[in-house]
C-alpha cells in the first residue's frame, strides 16, 4: 500500500510539473502525501534535469529522477522495517533472507506501480486511446525538451487544438509534425480540457505574492492566484496574466530554499 500511494503521488507530481527540490527520506510519508514545500517549484520550459533547490548541488532530486529516488527512500523504509517482517507478533521468526526477499518484491513493484500510474494519467492528458499513448507521448516529451516548450502552457492550449484541428502558428517544426500525428488520433477534446491545468503556482507568480504579502501586507496577490490554482481547468479572462511563463533569464537564475 506504501509503494502504491507514492508511486501514485510522484505520477502526480510527473504531469503537474512539481519539482519537489528535497526529497530525503524524512520528506516522504507513509500516507503518500506531499510534506514539506519550502524548495518546491513548477517547470516552465520542460527539461528532465531541471533544479531549482539551493541545496542539491548535484542535481540528486532534479524533475526527472523524482521516480528514481522515490524507489531509493522505499528501499530505505523497507530495510528499516526488517526486524519487523522477520518477527511478526507471536509467530514463527523468518529468516533474515526470506525478509529481504519479501521487502525486495515489495519494493521492486514500485517502478510497474509508478509506470502505469503515469501512463494512465498521460493517457488521460492526450485524450487519445491507450493503445497508442506510448509510442506519441515519448515523442511528445522529446520535442518539447528538444524546443524547451513550457510543460504547462503546451498542454493547456492541447484542448483548443483538438477542437479547431488546426495547429497553431509560429510552432516549431518539430511539434507541428507532432501535432499532426495526434490530430489524426482524433482526441477527445472535453477529456484533455479536464486533465490538463491551464493554471499552476509558477515560481514568479509564487515568489510576487510572497513578496507583496510580506513587505506590503497586500494579500490581493496571493488570494487571486490561489483562486486560479484552485479552480485551474478553465480559462477565465481576469487571470490571463497567470498563464504566462517566466522568461528564460529568470527560470535559469531562479533558486528556491528550504525556509521559503
Amino acid at each position: 500500500q506504501v509503494v502504491d500511494r507514492q508511486a501514485k503521488l510522484l505520477a502526480d507530481w510527473m504531469h503537474a510539473g512539481i519539482i519537489h527540490g528535497v526529497m530525503n527520506t524524512d520528506n516522504m510519508t507513509i500516507a503518500g502525501h506531499s510534506i514539506d514545500f519550502g524548495p518546491v517549484a513548477f517547470l516552465d520550459a520542460f527539461d528532465p534535469n531541471a533544479v531549482f533547490s539551493s541545496i542539491d548541488f548535484a542535481g540528486r532530486y532534479a524533475y526527472g529522477n523524482q521516480p528514481v529516488i522515490a524507489e531509493w527512500n522505499l528501499a530505505r523504509f523497507a530495510e528499516a522495517l526488517l526486524p519487523a517482517i522477520m518477527q511478526p507478533g507471536n509467530e514463527q521468526v523468518m529468516s533474515q533472507d526470506e525478509a529481504v526477499r519479501q521487502a525486495t518484491e515489495a519494493v521492486v513493484a514500485f517502478r510497474h506501480s509508478y509506470s502505469a500510474s503515469w501512463a494512465a494519467a498521460f493517457n488521460q492528458r492526450l485524450g487519445i486511446p491507450q493503445a497508442d499513448t506510448a509510442e506519441i507521448g515519448t515523442e511528445l516529451l522529446e520535442q518539447l525538451r528538444a524546443t524547451n516548450a513550457d510543460f504547462t502552457a503546451f498542454f493547456a492550449n492541447l484542448a483548443d487544438v483538438a477542437r479547431s484541428e488546426s495547429i497553431p502558428e509560429d510552432i516549431a517544426p518539430e511539434l507541428a509534425t507532432w501535432y499532426e500525428q495526434w490530430l489524426r488520433l482524433q482526441p477527445n477534446a472535453d477529456q484533455v480540457a479536464e486533465h490538463n491545468p491551464v493554471y499552476v503556482p509558477r515560481n514568479h507568480l509564487v515568489e510576487e505574492a510572497l513578496t507583496a504579502a510580506v513587505s506590503e501586507h497586500d494579500f490581493s496577490i496571493f488570494h487571486a492566484l490561489l483562486a486560479a490554482v484552485t479552480d485551474p481547468y478553465e480559462r477565465k479572462d481576469a487571470s490571463a496574466h497567470l498563464e504566462q511563463p517566466a522568461s528564460m533569464a529568470y527560470s535559469l537564475n531562479y533558486q528556491t530554499f528550504c525556509g521559503t
